[in-house]
């Protein structure tokens, strides 16, 4: 049982409304969702009735409710009786903190930044990962500094994505871009193939590295071209590879240069290029007008630079 879960319980047991509370802590619904359904597998109860009109408190969920608060003051006044015993910590610069999609945390982000602390050792920096959409709010509310992400370029143009740009005044950056690669067993029948159609991809079953959102953008992406896309999501290499190499699976958003395989041995999967013309775009994303410190240009000139050397 986790502080946050509990925290976000109780917020939404006030309000009655989960899309509020994610407003309130820079989260998505589906985030905020997903931290309550796992407390209520922890307590083996249902702590909420959901519906379109909101949720409220089961009877169970009443009960946990006044426990729960018991909790959390707990921790509040153990976390403040402990404070005198605490060492006090030299005062520094407030850490940066960059987002990032998962896709290319490990193999651009991590390296990017690594490089960037032993040029600058006195800049603390905190790395965050994150869907898309979610990155758009977390920049745009002030969460995180700056964004670094890897999307089909088309869910730019996206609506929703859109609304979010201009509401929080959002600038985006491209550093690099790429085709659209699919990741195939080695013995397959398409791995001779020159290119994939997407009308033949998506015959398939797909898997995405991605385990962290429930809902992702990618999935925007399919559901231009099928209503219930066949759809895993993992974090795991050796799991993307088992499904690929035994259970015919195809991997979606293999991007040649940034993921490869880098991660996992070159006979995993043979990389086949999308035969429609989708570009995979690298960014920036940051908040317009906002006030950059030195070393945040810095951190995102070596980001740029690691990107262009991939």
């Amino acid at each position: 049982m986790r502080s946050e879960q509990i925290k976000y319980f109780l917020e939404v047991a006030q309000c009655g409304s989960m899309s509020e509370v994610a407003e309130k802590n820079f989260l998505t619904q589906p985030a905020v969702s997903t931290a309550i359904t796992k407390l209520e597998k922890e307590l083996d109860v249902q702590l909420l009735t959901r519906s379109n009109h909101g949720v409220v408190l089961t009877e169970a969920g009443r009960t946990a409710q006044q426990f729960l608060f018991q909790m959390q003051q707990l921790n509040q006044q153990l976390s403040a009786s402990l404070e005198p015993y605490r060492a006090k910590p030299s005062v520094k610069e407030k850490p940066l903190n960059i987002c990032t999609t998962l896709e290319i945390g490990k193999y651009l982000v991590d390296p990017a930044v690594a490089h960037f602390r032993q040029l600058s050792p006195q800049s603390a920096v905190s790395v965050r990962e994150y869907d898309f959409l979610d990155i758009l709010t977390a920049v745009g509310q002030g969460q995180c500094d700056f964004g670094v992400f890897c999307i089909i370029q088309d869910i730019l143009a996206e609506k929703e994505v859109q609304q979010l740009v201009e509401d929080y005044r959002l600038g985006i950056e491209k550093i690099s871009s790429d085709q659209l690669y699919i990741g195939v067993a080695p013995d397959s029948p398409l791995a001779q193939e020159p290119s994939l159609s997407l009308k033949t991809i998506l015959q398939h079953p797909l898997v995405i590295y991605n385990s962290s959102f429930n809902q992702c953008w990618h999935e925007m992406f399919l559901k231009r071209y099928i209503a219930q896309p066949q759809l895993i999501k993992t974090n795991r290499i050796s799991d993307l590879s088992d499904l690929v190499l035994h259970q015919g699976y195809l991997v979606f958003l293999l991007n040649h240069n940034l993921f490869a395989v880098k991660s996992a041995q070159p006979s995993s999967y043979v990389l086949i290029p999308v035969k429609e013309h989708i570009k995979l775009l690298t960014g920036l994303l940051y908040k317009k007008g906002s006030p950059f410190k030195d070393c945040n240009k810095e951190l995102m000139e070596t980001i740029r630079k690691s990107a262009s050397q991939i």
